[in-house]
């Protein structure tokens, strides 16, 4: 990088008032990476920060020395992409820290849509698929950086209790009719838990987060799309035939889920799936239910150290044995 030098360097006087900051960068340049998992590139278009903090020595930071780091790091990333958004976050706050002699802490952070191309259990055909994704590296001179990983997209949740309300209104009328239709209370059961039930159903946006030390490991946001997709009722497309619309109504209807029992499946799934994961790491997941039938929405979100949610799987384990 070649950087102009000047008689006086404003950014290097003693400030009026000297008080350290916290934070101090560039935010929100936009640009798109270039992501690699194993043979396959992603691009995303992204919105990028970039933060140092300031010592209360200097009045101000060089603030083209930051821009230079991120335009330096997207263009390694044109030749030769990155394996995570986390590996390009961290190479740039090292990069930040070289730049900024001055600075003692470098945080870079990145937010936006990727689409992901993948072979759908619905249709059985090639769909794209977008989902939102976030990453934050926080580093110092001393290093142990500490990164997190963020995804959310979308899902289908059918409502156990209205089920269970169709099912009791239909068990009830068919019963009067019992005669008439020439079925046993018995066999009558055994259809209504065959048969997809009725209820109202709606999307809900699933969002994940995980906060960790940095240990060599990143995490695959297609790891955590996948965990999401098994935690709903039904996955959901864009492009749906008649015959396919049918088979996401019935799996759906065969797989009811409040809000609370998605934002369980996922804590769990992450809790088994990512054993390496430091006893301090922070989970948070969120999941909001756009209701169909109400004129408000339904939230369900927990924030935990993994060690802590570690201790309640294994109570629950010991629990059912």
């Amino acid at each position: 990088m070649t950087r102009m030098t000047n008689d006086v360097d404003v950014q290097a006087e003693l400030p009026k008032i000297p008080l350290r900051l916290d934070k101090v960068g560039v935010y929100g340049m936009f640009r798109q990476l270039k992501i690699l998992h194993g043979k396959e590139v992603s691009v995303i278009s992204v919105k990028i920060d970039a933060f140092i903090d300031m010592p209360p020595s200097m009045r101000g930071i060089h603030m083209s020395r930051s821009a230079d780091a991120i335009e330096e790091i997207v263009e390694r990333a044109t030749f030769k992409p990155y394996t995570s958004v986390e590996e390009f976050c961290l190479e740039a706050t090292n990069l930040l820290l070289r730049y900024h002699e001055y600075a003692s802490v470098a945080e870079v952070r990145i937010r936006g849509i990727t689409v992901i191309p993948y072979r759908s259990k619905i249709t059985q055909g090639s769909m794209m698929r977008p989902i939102r994704i976030w990453s934050r590296v926080l580093n110092t001179r001393k290093g142990d950086p500490k990164v997190l990983t963020g995804i959310s997209t979308y899902g289908l949740l059918v409502c156990p209790c209205g089920q269970l309300q169709v099912k009791k209104f239909v068990k009830n009328l068919l019963k009067k009719r019992i005669d008439e239709i020439g079925l046993s209370e018995e066999t009558l059961e055994k259809i209504l838990n065959i048969i997809p039930i009725a209820s109202h159903n709606q999307r809900a946006k699933v969002s994940v987060e995980i906060d960790r030390r940095y240990n060599g490991k990143n995490i695959d946001w297609r790891d955590l799309l996948r965990i999401i997709d098994e935690s709903v009722s039904s996955q959901i497309e864009d492009v749906l035939k008649r015959n396919d619309e049918e088979v996401i109504i019935r799996l759906g209807h065969l797989n009811p889920m409040f809000v609370e029992d998605c934002a369980r499946s996922v804590l769990l799934h992450i809790i088994k799936e990512f054993d390496w994961l430091p006893e301090d790491s922070r989970i948070r997941v969120i999941v909001r239910s756009y209701e169909s039938i109400h004129n408000f929405d339904v939230v369900a979100k927990r924030t935990s150290k993994v060690g802590e949610l570690r201790r309640e799987v294994k109570n629950l384990e010991n629990i059912d044995h």
